[in-house]
């Protein structure tokens, strides 16, 4: 992932407009933009609201659909539900401690390799 964040504004007429570029770009730029890897911060113009998760919704939605069916629908119906807490919608099914454990196993992996490293730099 790059670490500079691209500011789009999104006008009322539903123009996008990059503004590291100064120029309009159509939601098909913009999804392409975060599939390549950077990451944006999408504006309202009228308000300055962040719009950003609605606009990736909506372009997920019409560009690519099939990442929206591996979200797990408790997530969809605690958002609709209100839950300002996402890791209840996770908590029924194991999830989360499941990437906890992975987490985990990971770090311990990677202390594992620098330990060996280590060791043989000695």
């Amino acid at each position: 992932m790059l670490d500079k964040i691209i500011h789009i504004r999104k006008y009322p007429n539903r123009r996008l407009y990059d503004t590291s570029q100064s120029a309009f770009i159509t939601s098909e730029e913009l999804y392409a933009i975060v599939r390549s890897g950077h990451r944006i911060e999408v504006t309202d113009s009228a308000t300055g609201a962040d719009i950003t998760n609605i606009v990736l919704l909506n372009a997920m939605i019409d560009r690519d659909p099939e990442r929206i069916k591996g979200v797990s629908k408790d997530i969809f119906h605690a958002l609709a539900a209100g839950e300002a807490n996402l890791e209840h919608a996770y908590a029924g099914n194991g999830e989360i401690d499941r990437l906890r454990q992975e987490l985990f196993a990971a770090n311990a992996e990677v202390e594992r390799l620098n330990a060996q490293a280590a060791a043989k730099n000695v």
